[in-house]
């Protein structure tokens, strides 16, 4: 790992989850939020070998619980998400796919990482009723999606 890489990829997620904190969390569409950090770990991540990959996710992670009080539960989802399309991301960073291509990757990866924090989620009863589950998971499944395509499309030829 270059550690200057590694610092400035680490203080560009500290930006992130700020930027997720005080704008993305606020900006709802029926009941789904933007995850900027999961995009921001998506990019980055294949970049990594799979230890140091989910190492910083488990960072983010848990300095995303830290600023929206889920102690845990992004921790957990993130970790996972990285952890199971690790060799996936790695293959995105290092070949050219279609934009239909990155849609349907990002599509699995979110509605994964989502299922996940969901059901890690039942454990601690956050949500009420299955029609706010069911509501949540899509909404903000596509509404990150459609973010992540914006930025891949604008980071795609740096």
């Amino acid at each position: 790992m270059n550690l200057p890489g590694a610092i400035k990829h680490i203080l560009y997620g500290a930006l992130v989850i700020i930027l997720q904190a005080a704008l993305f969390n606020k900006l709802t569409l029926a009941g789904g939020i933007i995850d900027f950090v999961l995009m921001y770990l998506l990019f980055q991540c294949g970049q990594y070998t799979r230890t140091q990959a989910i190492l910083i996710a488990a960072l983010f992670g848990l300095l995303a619980d830290a600023t929206t009080d889920l102690w845990g539960l992004q921790l957990f989802s993130k970790v996972g998400t990285i952890y199971l399309f690790h060799p996936l991301l790695v293959r995105i960073q290092n070949n050219r796919f279609l934009l239909w291509q990155i849609a349907l990757f990002l599509l699995l990866i979110t509605l994964s990482h989502n299922t996940i924090l969901l059901l890690v989620s039942l454990f601690t009863e956050l949500y009420a009723s299955e029609f706010s589950v069911v509501t949540t998971l899509i909404s903000t499944t596509l509404f990150t999606v459609s973010f992540g395509l914006i930025y891949y499309l604008i980071a795609r030829d740096r």
